[in-house]
């Protein structure tokens, strides 16, 4: 199991907004993906966590954003991954974190015939955790 305690998306917080990167941003992508396809807008839009797009927002700040957006990281606390969803009210974004999803999704895991003692007793233990936990938005 993984030591982190949280995970960072991109979303964008300007109410009447989307979500639009910068054209700096846009070649700053490119440049650290070297190659001028991954910055296909659909994927962006879709892995909001991803490694290079998360670095691009934090190294440029509001650079990153546009007129249209304006794009901020928000941490997730781990224990969420599985289970996201981004929802968008008059431009602003959210993150709502479904604890069913997860629990449906750590269940999974238990078919899986190679999880260790350690591993299972966590994955109950969150599971324990989540039964008593509502819809979280972020």
């Amino acid at each position: 199991m993984s030591t982190e305690t949280f995970f960072e998306v991109v979303l964008n917080k300007l109410y009447l907004g989307e979500f639009e990167l910068s054209k700096l941003a846009i070649e700053r992508i490119i440049r650290k993906n070297n190659d001028p396809s991954s910055i296909e807008f659909f994927n962006y839009r879709k892995n909001r966590s991803d490694p290079v797009l998360i670095e691009t927002v934090k190294e440029l700040g509001t650079n990153a954003s546009t007129r249209a957006s304006d794009l901020r990281i928000v941490k997730i606390p781990i224990e969420y991954k599985g289970c996201i969803e981004y929802h968008e009210n008059d431009g602003i974004e959210t993150v709502v974190c479904d604890p069913a999803q997860l629990i449906l999704s750590l269940l999974k895991q238990f078919n899986n015939v190679s999880l260790s003692p350690t591993e299972s007793s966590e994955i109950l233990q969150t599971l324990i955790t989540l039964s008593f936990s509502s819809t979280k938005r972020f």
